[in-house]
């Protein structure tokens, strides 16, 4: 498999992240990082692999695409919903081309396939920790005083973390149907909720933040009427995490939850995650996107996601009834929405005009401060 091994360089010592459920590959391979002077870490599965990156920080994560649970590639968009800048190098003994594509997609460094030349690993591997140090220089990071601080306010942001909740009215009724929990926090230094994503994306503890809010959501959606549902926010990313629907008390209430896709960060849509969608549809979640006519982001949502509810941008909303072409749009969005059976939610709502407005161009249900503002206390029927 390994031609002869390369003699050690005098590069500086980085250290190594080996994912293989084989064995006796993963002794090999490690042996001739090491001989190359390289530390390696070795575990035999992607969950572990999740396990020591969430401990310790590494240069590069060196891993079989072929295994059981949790793939290379499953391993790669964890990962990259955290730490964008890692170095990834994925090994193959079948090598395709739908795999070696969705590990361009999402930004490997290398694609090697076996047998494996140990001069060209160990060259990859330290091209890709020169890599990344240069990004970490060029980012020009905090000092370690300044990251600890981000580190000390974020862990009391979701410690203080705390949800409010915004009404959903049926534009035919008026009657309140579904809240929206909005997450909130007592840390001054990141009052608002991008602030605390933007934290978490820094210190790669992103997951955090969504499994934060379901835990939260679980327990409210206890208390709240039981003909109301719940929209829960998610990042993008959440779809990629191995918590969401396998958490019992988030996923008992499946049926009044909808998954809300909020942030215009770029889904990263493959087999698996079409493969986990209907899983999450399976158990009872509904998944609705956000910011739809906001622009391509919110479309491209829209078409890869096939959501059973659909909110329109309240840059649309605001100022409508004076708008013939914001008019325009959100007809031709609803009418889109209705002729693939998605209910549609106009946001952002404020004037009796806009409300009024709306609802005549399709809208079934509505949300804005004209209707009610988040609050901290569940609505009572």
């Amino acid at each position: 498999m390994l031609a002869a091994n390369p003699s050690p360089s005098d590069h500086a010592r980085l250290r190594i992240l080996l994912v293989d459920d084989d064995p006796q590959v993963r002794k090999l391979l490690a042996r001739v990082l090491r001989k190359a002077e390289l530390e390696v870490v070795e575990v035999n599965s992607g969950r572990e692999a999740l396990g020591e990156l969430r401990a310790t920080p590494f240069d590069v994560l060196v891993s079989d695409v072929h295994m059981p649970e949790l793939t290379g590639l499953d391993l790669m968009r964890a990962v990259r919903a955290v730490d964008q800048d890692l170095p990834i190098i994925l090994i193959s003994g079948a090598p395709d081309v739908p795999t070696a594509a969705a590990a361009v997609e999402h930004g490997a460094f290398r694609y090697l396939t076996k047998p494996i030349d140990s001069v060209v690993l160990c060259d990859s591997v330290q091209r890709a920790g020169r890599s990344h140090a240069r990004l970490r220089s060029d980012r020009n990071p905090a000092s370690p005083t300044d990251r600890r601080q981000l580190e000390i306010s974020f862990q009391n942001a979701l410690d203080s973390a705390w949800l409010a909740f915004q009404p959903i009215i049926d534009a035919r009724t008026g009657r309140v149907c579904a809240v929206e929990a909005l997450l909130r926090c007592d840390e001054p230094t990141l009052r608002s909720p991008p602030a605390v994503l933007a934290a978490a994306t820094d210190l790669g503890r992103l997951f955090e933040v969504g499994r934060r809010v379901r835990t939260l959501a679980a327990a409210a959606i206890e208390k709240l009427p039981a003909p109301l549902s719940m929209f829960v926010n998610l990042h993008p990313y959440d779809l990629h995490d191995l918590d969401l629907g396998s958490n019992p008390a988030f996923a008992k209430h499946a049926k009044r939850i909808v998954l809300e896709v909020t942030e215009r960060a770029s889904l990263q849509i493959s087999s698996d995650l079409s493969s986990r969608l209907a899983w999450l549809r399976q158990l009872g979640f509904r998944v609705a996107v956000d910011d739809i006519g906001a622009g391509y982001s919110g479309l491209t949502s829209f078409a890869e996601l096939m959501p059973e509810v659909v909110k329109i941008d309240m840059s649309l909303v605001r100022g409508c009834h004076e708008n013939v072409i914001k008019q325009r749009t959100i007809s031709a969005l609803a009418k889109l929405c209705h002729d693939v059976r998605c209910t549609v939610v106009a946001e952002g709502v404020e004037t009796a005009d806009e409300r009024d407005c709306v609802t005549e161009l399709g809208c079934e249900l509505l949300q804005g401060y004209l209707l009610g503002r988040p609050v901290r206390e569940l609505p009572k029927l």
